[in-house]
């Protein structure tokens, strides 16, 4: 894993699509480099550009076994002017791509996109309201992939088609709550190449009734072909003791005309198509 860690230099360097917005001799050191250190920087708990600069010193000679540092460690000045010109949506991109290109997510991992508010962050003497965050987290590697900050909740719709653009979804499952349980949003996965559990309320009030019914005919001599299986599994932690229950069924059926209207064709794949898997 640390050799296609160092791989990321050069992946940075030869992306076309960040921009070094420096000049001339400003141009020093690499870009890059700089990237790496802050990033292992940061991964190390450093925090601000003078603790970053301080890492990068006292990892000196473990950087230059791999990275070019012509002009030795950054200062603290030039790491935080170089990041301020930096575009942080094309560093994200960069970054996810060569996540994408590493291995290090594996076709069926699941991407959990999800919505919280950072604890504390609001000021109210200020009137600062809280950071509201829409973030991608790689569940199997405990791994942030991309982040959007919005306004508040009633945002976050918007900002999940933004986070889904800079990750690569072919072969990968898309997690994402009732909130997400969009048409488009839907459509997005299924044209990057990726599978998709949304959550399902009575956001969708028709849809929702007609799934909980299938579910209800588990078990029922009527019903033959409801393939069902049930996972269980119990979890101990902070303090307390979960039990998690996960039943799915196979349908044969169709959408009623009234649920296909209002699903808008959610996902052709598993409408047009036989049988549905279906997640309670």
């Amino acid at each position: 894993m640390e050799s296609r860690f160092w791989e990321l230099a050069e992946a940075l360097e030869n992306d076309e699509r960040l921009r070094d917005e420096r000049r001339g001799r400003g141009r020093r050191p690499r870009l890059a480099d700089i990237i790496v250190i802050a990033v292992c920087a940061a991964t190390c708990g450093s925090d601000g550009w003078v603790e970053v600069e301080m890492f990068g010193l006292a990892k000196e000679e473990w950087f230059r076994k791999h990275l070019k540092l012509a002009h030795g460690i950054p200062s603290h000045d030039t790491f935080g002017r170089v990041f301020s010109q930096i575009d942080s949506t094309e560093l994200m991109g960069s970054l996810n791509r060569w996540i994408g290109s590493s291995g290090i997510l594996g076709e069926g991992d699941v991407i959990a996109v999800d919505g919280k508010t950072v604890r504390r962050s609001h000021d109210g003497p200020s009137g600062t309201k809280a950071l509201h965050l829409v973030s991608a987290w790689a569940t199997e590697q405990h791994l942030v992939l991309a982040q959007q900050a919005v306004d508040d909740k009633s945002n976050e719709i918007n900002a999940i088609p933004e986070v889904l653009e800079l990750l690569d979804l072919d072969q990968k499952v898309i997690t994402i709550d009732a909130k997400g349980a969009q048409t488009t949003i839907a459509a997005q996965i299924v044209e990057c190449g990726g599978d998709y559990v949304l959550a399902l309320k009575d956001n969708h009030p028709t849809l929702h009734k007609e799934v909980r019914s299938w579910f209800s005919r588990v078990g029922n001599p009527d019903y033959p072909s409801l393939a069902h299986e049930t996972h269980r599994r119990v979890e101990k932690g902070h303090g307390r003791i979960e039990t998690r229950r996960v039943e799915t069924i196979l349908t044969k059926e169709r959408l009623s005309a009234e649920c296909h209207h209002e699903s808008h064709r959610l996902d052709r794949r598993c409408i047009d198509a036989l049988p549905i898997p279906l997640f309670l």
